[in-house]
């Protein structure tokens, strides 16, 4: 097969718009736990400290997300403003609070606040929060069926 000059065109053309396509994509894909983290906790604003987020939905016919990150221990009240949360006594690690995928390191956990079967899951579900005695290091388990 020949090489002409039109095909090295058409070639270079699609480069140039999949370059961007693709720069865009992992744009959306890094920014999308800061996302799931503000809509599982109804925040209106994720607070600037949360870094090294990590979340996964797994469910295919509820929705259920876990995501873990790591936030300023000054910040962590602000998690808890969306949700009527009750304090729940605590034991065990993070893997234990997760019922999907386990994600990032596993953690003691010294806080834990629930909301159980919130009006706004007619079928039932549960968001829990969990952290470690810092509050450094935090857990959403979010599970509406």
């Amino acid at each position: 097969m020949r090489t002409n000059r039109k095909n090295v065109i058409r070639g270079l053309a699609a480069l140039i718009l999949v370059l961007p396509a693709g720069y865009c994509a992992n744009y959306i894909y890094e920014t999308q736990p800061r996302q799931r983290i503000g809509s599982t906790l109804r925040l209106d604003s994720v607070p600037a400290s949360v870094r090294n987020a990590e979340c996964e939905s797994w469910a295919v016919t509820d929705v259920a997300t876990t995501c873990t990150f790591d936030i300023d221990p000054v910040d962590f009240p602000r998690l808890t403003t969306g949700w009527r949360f009750t304090a729940v006594l605590a034991s065990g690690d993070s893997y234990g609070y997760a019922m999907g995928p386990k994600l990032g390191p596993k953690f003691a956990i010294n806080t834990l606040l629930s909301v159980k079967n919130p009006p706004e899951f007619p079928h039932g579900g549960h968001v829990w929060l969990v952290a470690d005695a810092r509050r450094s290091r935090v857990q959403v388990d979010y599970f509406k069926e």
